[in-house]
């Protein structure tokens, strides 16, 4: 299945990056925003390509071996983009890209995002998850109170609690 980056030009044009001009891709993925803020930065600018997903990085590695632009890849969530700054000797960026979706790929590679799939539930774009904690362990050991905060926490859903009762009431079936 091929990939296509999506809002590619609508996000080239807003970082309105110039030659010479430093950047990061803070969700690299395959490569296709990479590849045209490196061309857009050109030989004189520096990229630092970031994500968390290791085959995705090294198909961007494939896809960006030809640039002229300087590009450092590696592997790492965006979250952590100063630490990576830093080790990559990055002081200031003139444009930075995060782009939050999944790339069809991600669905088809057994780390437990589809519902097509009989994956285990990991959720994850680490091929070897640092985690203890699995969305299967929380899903099916966490209490009834605990779901209800993540749920609503970090999902921002009104019916947490609603969820988490259902969640807790499927489990006795």
């Amino acid at each position: 299945m091929q990939h296509v980056s999506v809002l590619l030009h609508e996000s080239i044009e807003g970082l309105n990056l110039k030659p010479g001009d430093t950047a990061i891709d803070g969700t690299t993925g395959m490569g296709g925003h990479s590849l045209e803020i490196a061309n857009a930065i050109g030989a004189d600018g520096m990229l630092l390509a970031l994500d968390l997903d290791e085959d995705a990085l090294e198909k961007a590695k494939v896809r960006l071996k030809d640039v002229s632009a300087t590009v450092r890849f590696e592997q790492g969530s965006f979250k952590d983009v100063f630490h990576h700054a830093r080790e990559a000797g990055v002081r200031s960026a003139r444009g930075i890209l995060l782009d939050l979706g999944w790339n069809a790929t991600q669905l088809e590679a057994g780390r437990g995002f589809s519902f097509h799939a009989e994956d285990p539930l990991i959720m994850t774009y680490l091929k070897r998850p640092e985690a203890k904690e699995t969305a299967a362990a929380i899903v099916n050991e966490w209490s009834e109170r605990d779901l209800a905060d993540i749920i609503g926490t970090l999902g921002e859903e009104r019916y947490a609690s609603r969820i988490a009762s259902a969640i807790v009431a499927r489990r006795r079936i």
